[in-house]
């Protein structure tokens, strides 16, 4: 892609199978905008990467219908400044999306499902031996209702249609703890030292 498509949203049609994008899936991308058609509504998933940035993108994210038109999304971020991070981001979503694929029956088969995905990459990440990690938040949408799941610093939020937040899932980290429990304000918090501090992260045990 290019940046003349940098405010383009590309229509991609029904949503039939898993989408994944960043890092390790995608080693050229530089920007992604695209929209899908579901029974329930439209979904659209976005990744930008900083224009100066050479490096790999540690940014991956996916989506993955199921059968009964509910919806999981997933993010991962592989930790910046360790080796690999952009595949221990895909490692994630490639084995929750596996775990996903053999459970696609009922909410509570699910749920197993994406905790069994994330045990299984944490011991893949561990088995590379290169110290590589990521975070991840995981949000299943069926109908009216959202169920989400996170490690480390990565948030879910809901918000409603003309911008305000309604939910945002706290980070685990301590700043994300310290924001929740009234002893930073948001100012603060953003430009705190221990920002980029998380207190767990897949990969790390």
């Amino acid at each position: 892609m290019t940046d003349d498509n940098a405010t383009t949203v590309r229509d991609q049609g029904p949503l039939t199978e898993v989408q994944l994008f960043g890092g390790s899936f995608d080693d050229e991308l530089k920007l992604l905008l695209n929209s899908y058609s579901l029974p329930t509504g439209d979904v659209a998933i976005g990744l930008a990467i900083d224009p100066g940035k050479t490096s790999p993108i540690e940014d991956s994210a996916g989506l993955v219908p199921l059968s009964d038109g509910a919806l999981v999304m997933m993010v991962a971020d592989g930790v910046g400044g360790l080796p690999t991070g952009w595949k221990a981001s895909g490692v994630v979503l490639e084995q929750v999306r596996d775990q996903l694929a053999k459970a696609d029956i009922d909410d509570a088969r699910r749920r197993t499902a994406i905790l069994d995905g994330i045990e299984e990459a944490n011991s893949v990440l561990r088995e590379l031996g290169t110290g590589t990690s990521t975070t991840l938040v995981v949000a299943i949408v069926r109908d009216q209702q959202v169920r989400t799941f996170h490690i480390g610093d990565s948030s879910a939020w809901i918000c409603g249609q003309r911008g305000v937040v309604k939910l945002q899932t706290t980070p685990h980290s301590p700043i994300g703890m310290a924001l929740q429990a009234g002893f930073v304000n948001e100012k603060e918090a953003l430009q705190h030292e221990d920002l980029n501090l998380v207190s767990n992260v897949i990969g790390s045990g």
